[in-house]
């Protein structure tokens, strides 16, 4: 187990390299930076892993309430550790994998020793080939629509891989989603266009970016973070 500090809060972790990758992206990078007037939004984030993005979004909006999902035992131990010893409060954790179906389901993550965990999800060996998920758990599975009939001031969503069936599923009640911020992985499964189609036709304007870049010229081959918010 390792600790540092981010400004203000204390965080535990185990992969130095995968933590330092995520530190970056998210407070360097701003990956999930959205514009919310709102001083008490309503957020779901969705693919927790160890709390980073949590913290991030209780450092920018402290009275925010959050809805939690990390459907990995091993890290939600972490997201659990890194919330109560930052005294964070106002924050559900919940258990399950989003999917487009609610049942139960194989869910691939890494036991070796280096416990690369943030990749973990349905796709063995993970999406990008990089690294290994060579366990697996059994986790219950709950659809996004589930939790959207109230509004919701910020959805994010990285669930490595699943965006498209995700997003498809949830598409009639992304009306009440004001902001959007949804990780596109580029595996041969993803639609790149397809979840564009969503998003627009839920009436967001988009803005993608890839190395914390906006970006003009797209690649459904790319790592690309897609924002989405209603005018």
């Amino acid at each position: 187990m390792n600790t540092t500090n981010i400004g203000k809060y204390k965080i535990n972790y185990i992969n130095s390299k995968e933590f330092h990758i995520l530190k970056n992206e998210i407070f360097g990078n701003e990956c999930y930076k959205t514009n919310i007037k709102k001083k008490e939004p309503y957020i779901i984030d969705v693919g927790s892993h160890i709390g980073l993005s949590v913290i991030y979004f209780k450092n920018i909006y402290p009275k925010s309430r959050i809805l939690a999902f990390e459907p990995n035992s091993y890290t939600r131990e972490l997201l659990k550790e890194n919330i109560f010893i930052n005294n964070l409060k106002n924050i559900t954790i919940l258990p399950y994998a989003i999917d487009s179906s609610e049942g139960r389901r194989i869910f691939y993550i890494d036991t070796s020793e280096n416990k690369w965990q943030s990749t973990a999800g349905f796709l063995e060996n993970s999406w990008n080939k990089q690294y290994n998920n060579n366990s697996s758990i059994e986790v219950e599975t709950k659809k996004l629509s589930e939790f959207l009939n109230e509004q919701v001031d910020l959805l994010k969503i990285d669930i490595e891989g699943i965006e498209t069936q995700v997003l498809t599923e949830a598409k009639d009640l992304l009306k009440n989603v004001l902001n959007i911020v949804v990780e596109y992985h580029p595996i041969k499964k993803e639609n790149l266009k397809k979840i564009l189609s969503i998003l627009q036709d839920s009436e967001y304007k988009i803005s993608i970016f890839k190395d914390g870049r906006e970006i003009k010229q797209v690649s459904n081959k790319d790592l690309l973070i897609i924002k989405g918010q209603k005018e």
